[in-house]
């Protein structure tokens, strides 16, 4: 999992390449949101560049059988 955090001081509307097609978040200033790793965005890219988003990458840990 992906975590899309908005570190900016205005809302963004980011758009993510899904299987199923396009799907959009819009982020608040200083909210995040949690999406799979399959999902890519040149949008999110762009934005961690200028320093706007902040995408960090969570270790999904399997439940000890």
């Amino acid at each position: 999992m992906k975590i899309v955090k908005n570190i900016s001081m205005q809302g963004l509307n980011i758009p993510f390449d899904t299987r199923k097609g396009v799907k959009s978040f819009f982020l608040a200033p200083k909210k995040q949101v949690e999406i799979p790793d399959s999902w890519n965005s040149k949008v999110a890219e762009s934005l961690v560049h200028r320093r706007l988003v902040k995408m960090t990458q969570v270790v999904d840990v399997a439940p000890a059988v």
